[in-house]
């Protein structure tokens, strides 16, 4: 499971990385874009700002949901446990021991009972 973890994680910081190349990547093609065409001020502020907070939020996205696989992964190791646990408490019950002086009586009292049957 560890294993996993780290794949996931490797896997999320690439996503991010990615996410933050393209973002950059967007946010240089905007300034060029507004600089060439004459455009200043805060309409370009506010497309940057966009830009910038979508990065934001798809970061944000990445790392809850490693975090929320990362809460899985606990409970299942946790329910792991504990099945674990309730297999060893199954299995360890203690064993019935055999009642000696019951299955005498009842032998006897078998024996007694087809001594009369035959006696009559």
């Amino acid at each position: 499971m560890r294993v996993q973890q780290g794949q996931e994680q490797v896997a999320a910081a690439q996503r991010i990385q990615a996410s933050s190349k393209k973002a950059r990547e967007a946010r240089a093609t905007a300034r060029v874009s507004a600089g060439e065409a004459g455009v200043a001020g805060l309409s370009v502020d506010a497309l940057i700002n966009d830009l910038t907070r979508k990065e934001a939020e798809n970061r944000f996205a990445n790392n809850q949901q490693l975090a929320t696989n990362d809460v899985n992964r606990q409970m299942q190791l946790n329910d792991a446990g504990l099945g674990f646990t309730n297999n060893l408490l199954r299995i360890n019950k203690p064993i019935e021991q055999p009642d000696y002086l019951g299955a005498a009586l009842g032998g006897t009292q078998t024996g007694l009972s087809t001594y009369s049957t035959l006696k009559k």
